[in-house]
């Protein structure tokens, strides 16, 4: 193969790469995402492990009208830090009235005279809330 030969094979192969790309191909629109579906889950999603889910179950799931979750922790800053209530006065959130008072009593007695103060504010907040 002489240099001619090969100068003329490698501007044929850039002039097919050329013509090749640069012809309008139909461009392939992505698939649109239907949000007003109600029954969006799908098999795969509907197996969990070897069982079904319940029909009620994918019911709900496939309901779009989902209660927006509560926030029943009561955070408040201290010092410069954020501080969760129920936490300074180590008690599961959502806790009675009864419970936080003895929390507090019991978390008062036991500290001497250390973060009185982030407790008394922690049971402020619960007390506010």
């Amino acid at each position: 193969m002489t240099d001619q030969q090969f100068i003329f094979l490698i501007l044929g192969t850039i002039v097919f790469f050329v013509i090749f790309f640069s012809v309008r191909r139909p461009s392939k629109r992505p698939t649109a995402l239907n949000m007003k579906t109600k029954h969006v889950v799908t098999d795969a999603i509907r197996m969990e492990g070897s069982k079904r889910v319940s029909a009620d179950l994918i019911t709900k799931i496939n309901s779009n009208d989902f209660k927006e979750a509560q926030n029943l922790g009561c955070h408040f800053v201290f010092e410069g830090r954020r501080y969760e209530a129920f936490q300074v006065l180590a008690l599961p959130i959502g806790s009675s009235s009864s419970e936080i008072q003895k929390a507090y009593q019991r978390k008062i007695n036991s500290e001497l005279g250390q973060n009185h103060r982030l407790i008394e504010l922690a049971y402020q907040k619960l007390l506010e809330s």
